[in-house]
């Protein structure tokens, strides 16, 4: 039988990628997520790192519950700054 040639170079770089992507990997793209819209190869690579692991899909809703929160927090805190501004006042 002929040795197999390493699946990095007999696929497309890309798809190697998508299947090989580490919970590390796969907690910065979800992180850069927030920041900026992920390519079309990222984007595949968390979906299939997602599907199969347990311990990224918690750490994503965690990301989005924060998130959230801190959505919420800032909203907050602008709605009690304008109560707490004095009007304007009129010249």
């Amino acid at each position: 039988m002929p040795d197999l040639p390493t699946p990095k170079t007999s696929l497309p770089a890309g798809i190697w990628k998508i299947l090989t992507l580490k919970c590390d990997e796969s907690t910065r793209l979800v992180s850069d997520g927030f920041e900026r819209r992920l390519s079309r190869m990222e984007r595949m690579a968390l979906r299939m790192h997602l599907l199969s692991c347990r311990s990224c899909r918690r750490m994503r809703a965690q990301f989005h519950l924060l998130r959230k929160a801190n959505a919420r927090i800032a909203r907050t805190t602008r709605l009690a700054s304008r109560k707490n501004r004095p009007p304007p006042s009129k010249t």
